[in-house]
């Protein structure tokens, strides 16, 4: 679903950008399927920490948190030094990833010890 959207709003942006500003701005556009693939990974990771939220593991979510905003601050902030505003969609896109492994670890982990309780 969320790669459907994407792409979706890939297509409305460059003819919203055309249109309203023109071909000088199109530029703008290379950074926006960085920024929709950040998008990607959060759709999928956002759907499990409703999960663990549901299973009442609070605990997991408060740990992806706290691992979470440090990594994306620094993973941002290493690569604007470097490459500027594509350094910090690269960096969001790495975060999202680290996100989502964090989170399917937890999850995995959460649903075993579901499992071992019934």
């Amino acid at each position: 679903m969320s790669i459907g959207v994407s792409a979706g709003i890939i297509g409305i942006a460059y003819l919203l950008i055309i249109r309203f500003y023109g071909y000088a701005y199109q530029a703008t556009l290379n950074h926006l399927p960085v920024l929709l693939l950040k998008y990607i990974f959060w759709s999928r990771y956002a759907v499990m920490a409703v999960a663990l939220l549901g299973l009442g593991n609070m605990k997991y979510n408060f740990i992806v948190v706290s691992v979470m905003t440090p990594l994306s601050i620094i993973s941002s902030y290493v690569p604007f030094q470097v490459y500027g505003i594509v350094g910090v969609a690269i960096g969001q896109v790495v975060g999202g990833v680290a996100g989502l492994v964090l989170t399917n670890i937890l999850y995995r982990r959460a649903i075993r010890m579901r499992k071992a309780e019934l």
